[in-house]
């Protein structure tokens, strides 16, 4: 997954477990994504948080 926001912090799962699909929402913490488990061949919601800014 890709972003141009610099506030979220996207960290690769190296054994790419999950395939993101689309964006589900956002809010003030983060976003949430519609994922797809391979392990599990499941959807899924990923919630993606914000950096901190403290």
């Amino acid at each position: 997954m890709e972003s141009n926001d610099e506030s979220l912090q996207v960290i690769p799962d190296s054994n790419d477990r999950f395939c993101t699909i689309r964006e589900l929402g956002s809010g003030t913490y983060g976003r949430v994504m519609l994922a797809l488990d391979r392990d599990q061949q499941q959807r899924c919601a990923l919630k993606i948080l914000q950096k901190s800014t403290t």
